[in-house]
């Protein structure tokens, strides 16, 4: 996939905790476990965990309750965005917040400092994993604001060490891999993630080091391998379906689509049988559809206030002009259709779809593209319930935390978005965000609109940045 990275930058302070108890009364709440709107409920507050959910007309709640008037809108939980590249800046963490992301899983960290003003220069792979790290733990402190992160470190891959990306690290032999598993392990990371170059040895060494250290295995379908062996093995997850259409077309005559629906067919039953769960990223192929345009006339590309400088600098730096064609725009809008026939089919067969974005790449926008991501699976003919369930519920089984997380449940962190319109009628609806409850703090519209303007005045220099600076060179 695209190269992605990490800023360095100086800590932002934390927004407080709530102190009091709070209540959002009166509200429909949509149910993403039982898979029902509840309307006329009242959810309270206790500090950073919802102390109980109940009917309005059934609840006395105490004189000093902040209340919030949830007559005629709709509560969801937090989302989750399962596939990012770029955690490290609180512009970015604010974007993520203002969309009501309140929780992200980072695949690969890599972090730039600024050397100049249209320059950038990455930190080397043991500060970007321990910056990222950093960042983590320092949100999960209150230290810090920004969603819960779960992080990957860096990707574990095979291949030419000279070649690899700053947030890759290469492995050769399943000794090295083994090595690698057990350094991501002892920083403290939460998942291993495996890509595309490994070999079959290094690759199944990283599945058994991984299982000793107690950490999923997540990631890429290395070209070595097949989906259904990975599945097999143990993967938690399938990024971006890599693999998946592949298998099922080869060595297959082209006119052969029995054997094709045959080889699909065995794939998702694999994956239902085995719990592995797809992110299809969607909305990282429509990003890649998309570059071609916003590469020749910048100015045409309506999400720039999303785009920090940093992140555009990187992108100049990691990509030639010339790799963007519009055969391949069209080649990308192709990818984006058959994805989405071979994500509604995974779904029918009982296959976990999980939402993600794969932000960090070129023209990817944190926050925002997780709704684009939304959009994308409603269209590819999930149910907009079905859709809420990838980007809560979902995710949060997926990493061991559906005990505290992903729903609307007593118990269980106070992670909330407060929508003016139902997402269940039309998912565009979520992102009608009033209110977003992120660990128990309240951060109404007037705070969202201030953290969203404080990104736009820092995003001001990146048009200039993308009109006038050169690509990389051949």
């Amino acid at each position: 996939m695209l190269i992605v990275f990490l800023l360095l930058i100086l800590v932002s302070p934390a927004a407080s905790l709530a102190q009091t108890q709070t209540a959002i009364v009166d509200v429909t709440v949509i149910d993403v476990i039982a898979q029902r709107s509840l309307p006329h409920m009242t959810v309270v507050i206790d500090g950073d965990q919802i102390a109980n959910v109940a009917p309005t007309a059934a609840i006395q709640l105490p004189r000093n309750t902040r209340t919030i008037d949830g007559s005629g809108k709709f509560l969801i939980p937090g989302l989750w965005d399962m596939h990012t590249h770029f955690t490290h800046d609180p512009s970015t963490l604010d974007l993520y917040v203002s969309y009501g992301v309140t929780t992200i899983r980072d695949m690969g960290s890599l972090a730039v400092k600024r050397t100049g003003q249209r320059e950038v220069e990455s930190l080397s792979r043991d500060e970007a994993i321990k910056l990222g790290l950093q960042v983590r733990d320092e949100i999960l402190a209150g230290k810090r604001a920004g969603p819960r992160i779960y992080s990957v470190g860096m990707i574990i891959t095979g291949g030419n060490a000279a070649e690899a990306a700053p947030h890759q690290i290469v492995v050769e032999t399943p000794e090295q891999a083994r090595a690698a598993v057990n350094k991501m392990a002892d920083l403290g990371v939460d998942a291993i993630k495996v890509h595309a170059r490994l070999t079959r040895d290094t690759y199944l060494a990283i599945i058994d080091e991984a299982k000793k250290r107690g950490l999923p295995v997540v990631g890429h379908t290395p070209v070595a391998l097949d989906p259904i062996t990975v599945s097999d093995a143990g993967q938690k997850t399938i990024e971006h379906d890599t693999g998946i259409w592949e298998y099922a077309h080869k060595d297959v005559p082209k006119e052969d689509k029995e054997q094709v629906r045959q080889r699909y067919a065995q794939e998702y039953a694999t994956f239902k049988k085995n719990g592995t769960a797809m992110v299809p990223t969607l909305v990282s192929y429509l990003a890649g559809a998309e570059s071609y345009a916003y590469i020749q006339n910048p100015e045409t590309n309506p999400y720039l206030d999303h785009v920090v400088p940093e992140l555009a600098l990187r992108w100049k730096k990691d990509w030639p002009k010339s790799e963007f064609s519009e055969e391949q725009s069209k080649a990308f809008y192709h990818s984006v259709e058959v994805l989405k026939t071979m994500t509604k089919d995974m779904h029918d067969q009982g296959v976990a779809i999980l939402a993600g974005t794969d932000v960090g790449g070129i023209f990817t926008y944190p926050g925002l593209d997780l709704h684009r991501e939304l959009k994308l699976l409603v269209e590819a003919g999930l149910s907009p319930m079905d859709v809420l369930r990838s980007a809560t519920i979902l995710p949060a089984e997926t990493v061991g935390a559906a005990d505290k997380s992903g729903s609307i449940t007593a118990g269980k962190v106070a992670d909330l978005v407060v929508l003016r319109a139902d997402p269940l009628q039309d998912i565009a609806n979520a992102r009608q965000i009033e209110t977003v409850v992120l660990r128990g703090n309240v951060l109404d519209k007037s705070r969202l609109d201030t953290l969203r303007k404080g990104v736009a005045e820092r995003t001001q220099p990146t048009l200039d940045i993308l009109k006038n600076v050169p690509w990389l060179e051949e």
